[in-house]
């Protein structure tokens, strides 16, 4: 079996697990019946990445699964207002232990190549990004409350595979450095060890990998 067989059909098992779904929902309450907008199929439509509007894709559900009346928007909004990030992140930690179980895998002439890249990102205003990510500092003629609130985006990507090895939206006071992916690699996230791995500065938009890379 391929890999990406093997990552899709384990992907499909583990969406259905009741212990998976209770890790990364966010009430108690939530997908604990069998409605039109299940986790696994939130999950699978957000994967997929939503490009036309939400309408048409609650009617393109409905298509697919034969449901007389198709779910509305307002409900997959609040379908997926109950669900994690982890979610996600856990899902491509799976793709990665698979992917890494053999040695070789994604080495180009003996090496591995990692593309990284990081960048700043303006965010919606409200009390809950103002406390976690902060505003940007504008100088000092500036007052505090007139600077947008920003948050740092980063990600490591390998380069042969394609494959997401890390990527973050941090508050804007983290510099983007290597610190973060080593921390991941401590917390258990990265498939390899730093000390047989070589590491390159490369630009994700240099590499035709972009597809798969994580888009915040």
């Amino acid at each position: 079996m391929k890999t990406t067989e093997k990552v899709l059909k384990q992907a499909a098992l583990i969406l259905k697990d009741l212990n998976f779904i209770a890790r990364h929902r966010l009430a108690s309450t939530a997908f604990t019946r069998r409605r039109k907008l299940s986790f696994e199929r939130i999950v699978g439509t957000l994967v997929r990445l939503v490009r036309n509007s939400l309408q048409i894709v609650c009617n393109r559900l409905g298509e697919y699964f034969h449901m007389d009346d198709p779910a509305s928007k307002q409900a997959f909004s609040q379908a997926r207002a109950n669900l994690s990030c982890s979610c996600f992140q856990e899902l491509n930690d799976l793709a990665l232990q698979t992917f890494y179980q053999e040695d070789k895998a994604g080495i180009w002439k003996g090496l591995r190549i990692i593309a990284a890249d990081g960048s700043t990102l303006r965010l919606p205003e409200s009390s809950d990004t103002v406390a976690h990510f902060s505003r940007f500092n504008c100088g000092k003629n500036v007052e505090a409350d007139a600077c947008p609130v920003m948050g740092r985006i980063s990600e490591f990507t390998d380069v042969v595979s394609g494959l997401t090895i890390s990527a973050a939206l941090l508050p804007i006071s983290v510099s983007f450095c290597f610190d973060f992916f080593c921390e991941k690699k401590s917390l258990g996230y990265a498939p390899f060890s730093l000390s047989s791995t070589t590491f390159d500065y490369i630009s994700p938009s240099s590499v035709r990998a972009s597809e798969n890379i994580v888009k915040f």
